[in-house]
């Protein structure tokens, strides 16, 4: 009976010292979320592409328009055709020859090489009459 006895007396010494000693409860650090990636030189440098839409013939408007891609302000596409079609026609529009440059241009952003376009996604962006 002694050894039980012993045993009470050192659990309620223990339990008494734990619960009244000095430390604070530990607080613990904010989560913060990690660091965002150093931007590449892609995203720092993005270039800085336009385009130009031109009559094909300025002596005949039915022959069509086509569109410049221009990078740096100097030419870096010359597409005076729609593409992906047999022919030589060009535009109805100035309109469709801009929905058009500007697929381009984001397939150039995109890094979508190359940056052909198809009938299907001239078809989509109602340029094909």
């Amino acid at each position: 009976m002694r050894p039980i006895l012993t045993h009470s007396v050192f659990t309620l010494v223990c339990i008494f010292l734990v619960a009244c000693s000095n430390e604070a409860p530990k607080e613990t650090a904010p989560i913060t979320p990690p660091p965002s990636p150093a931007p590449t030189a892609q995203s720092v440098n993005a270039k800085p592409y336009l385009y130009k839409v031109f009559m094909v013939d300025s002596h005949n408007i039915s022959a069509g328009y086509g569109y410049n891609i221009l990078l740096d302000s100097t030419v870096f596409i010359h597409q005076p055709t729609i593409p992906a079609i047999q022919g030589n026609r060009g535009f109805s529009s100035e309109s469709q020859a801009g929905l058009a440059a500007s697929l381009v241009i984001y397939k150039l952003l995109h890094n979508i090489t190359p940056p052909s376009v198809s009938v299907r996604e001239l078809d989509s962006l109602g340029v094909l009459n």
